[in-house]
Formats: C-alpha cells, structure tokens, sequence
C-alpha cells in the first residue's frame, strides 16, 4: 500500500498555486502547511495527506525523476478535459492531450508536466461513455477488438 507521493520543488509557494488551481477539481485539498513542505488529502479524508509539494531533503536542487509519474483519478473525461488545460494555462508542458489511447480500452488520459517538470497523469478508468462510437471516431480509433481501441493510420 502506498502512503503519499511527493514532488520535491525548488519553490514551494509557486508550485502549491500551479496545482491548487486544479487539485480542487479532483476533491484534494491542502490539509498542511510548512516552511518547506505543502500537503495535500482527499477531501472525504483531510487528515490522510496523499500528496506533498517539498524542498528536497538534502538542500540539494529539485529535479524530476526519468519514468516518475504521478496519476491523479478523475470522476469524468470532463475533469480530466478541465484539469487539463487548467495546467496547461498556468505554465504546464503539454506531455499528451486528453484522449483514449491505443491499447488501453476506456481509459481516458491527459499527461502534461508541472513547473518543475515532474510528469502528471490525469485518467478516467473504465469511462462510459454515453456515445462511445462518436468518441472513438473524435479521437482517431477504429472499432475495438476485445474491448480495446485502435489508432487509426
């Protein structure tokens, strides 16, 4: 069992304004508040901190790690949409919009990376969709094999 993640920063302050303008819309919120540290919990569970925004440890510049990636669950494609180009707004890097992916059935992602580089996932598992074939088609997929979703070439 996993008992937090965390993103270490070289600005604390900036990176806690970058993710409260979309953490919110995935019900987490910032439950501690340090000289060097943010935390972050479900709102249903404020007092089990998930997520912490730090300084690193070792007073040694912040950096990302190579494969590292946090997902976030979302409860719509909507949300995902939304938290999505929130952080792109607010300075993220672009690391795959919102869509279905090839091989990966209903599963709806965006990826992008935060002020410090740190990639983020935001997904929507096992998505009903009210009009599946209208999506697919959006998104470039050709008709699904075994409940999965191709590309189209």
């Amino acid at each position: 069992m996993i008992g937090y993640a965390m993103f270490g920063t070289d600005d604390v302050s900036k990176s806690s304004v970058f993710y409260d303008k979309f953490l919110t819309l995935l019900n987490i919120i910032k439950v501690e508040i340090g000289n060097d540290y943010i935390g972050y919990a479900n709102k249903a569970s404020p007092q089990e901190t998930i997520f912490y925004l730090t300084k690193p440890y070792n007073q040694e510049k912040a950096s990302f790690g190579n494969g590292t990636m946090l997902a976030f669950k979302a409860k719509s494609n909507q949300v995902v949409d939304e938290c999505h180009s929130i952080a792109l707004r607010n300075g993220a890097i672009n690391e795959g919009s919102p869509g279905l992916r090839a091989g990966y059935g209903n599963v709806y992602y965006s990826y992008f990376r935060d002020l410090d580089k740190n990639k983020i996932e935001k997904t929507i598992e096992f998505c009903k969709f009210s009009n599946l074939r209208a999506l697919e088609e959006k998104n470039g997929f050709s008709e699904a094999t075994n409940g999965r979703f191709f590309r189209k070439e």
